[in-house]
């Protein structure tokens, strides 16, 4: 949901079971700590605006199921 996991100072993510997960909502992980490569599952097909705001990531390694990515979901 919307800010699920913001300023929670998460340092990596690990979506390895989220074998279900369809959408990333609006800064559900902004504000943390997240750094280096993103391995976004399988099954999504959204991403929210500013859902990884404010984060280190460097590469993300984006799905073919993906269909929306918001202008700002990546921004700094």
């Amino acid at each position: 949901g919307e800010m699920a996991f913001a300023q929670s100072n998460a340092q990596m993510l690990d979506f390895a079971n989220a074998h279900n997960l369809k959408e990333i909502g609006v800064q559900a992980f902004a504000a943390n700590a997240i750094a280096g490569e993103l391995v976004l599952p399988e099954s999504l097909e959204t991403i929210e605006h500013e859902a990884f705001d404010r984060n280190r990531i460097t590469r993300v390694a984006a799905p073919k199921s993906l269909r929306f990515v918001a202008f700002n979901a990546f921004d700094e």
